[in-house]
């Protein structure tokens, strides 16, 4: 698929099947993450996986200020996307929305639906994580889309 074409068909999905990503797929995400372009090569992320049991429990805790974040109790794996340097590091939110966006691509391209959130509760779930150093975070709910999913339409550019 040319990269348009990825771009036009990758959108925000809030209504997953219970089908579980192969984690050999969550790895290929990763890995086009780590392409991504940063400021001066560092890099200034970290990705963690969260599956089964835990993801259940940080869906819970992520949800719990932030109704309309409850649709990530659907997904079937949820990534967590955390700065590994200080803030002030300069640009470390650009860099880590490219990271981020490349590894939602990839996703797409495998078929896989996401949908980012930055509405959770994060001090509940870098505590309940042991991340007692990070300054910032985004989730990423993943997972195959329902049979007639609740996506919002494409928006079509002016």
């Amino acid at each position: 698929m040319d990269f348009l074409t990825l771009v036009k068909k990758r959108k925000s999905c809030r209504d997953f099947s219970k089908k579980e990503i192969p984690l050999y797929d969550i790895m290929k995400c990763v890995e086009a993450a780590q392409y991504s372009p940063s400021a001066c090569g560092l890099k200034p992320w970290n990705f963690y996986i969260l599956r089964e049991s835990l993801r259940d429990k940080i869906a819970i805790l992520a949800c719990e200020k932030y109704e309309e974040s409850s649709f990530i109790k659907k997904a079937s794996t949820i990534i967590l996307v955390t700065n590994k340097q200080p803030k002030h590091v300069q640009h470390f939110m650009v860099d880590i929305g490219i990271a981020c966006e490349h590894f939602v691509l990839q996703a797409t391209e495998l078929g896989i639906e996401s949908c980012y959130v930055g509405y959770f509760n994060n001090e509940k779930v870098y505590r309940c994580l042991g991340l007692n150093d990070v300054e910032y975070g985004i989730l990423i709910a993943l997972g195959y889309k329902n049979e007639n999913p609740i996506c919002p339409p494409a928006i079509t550019p002016s």
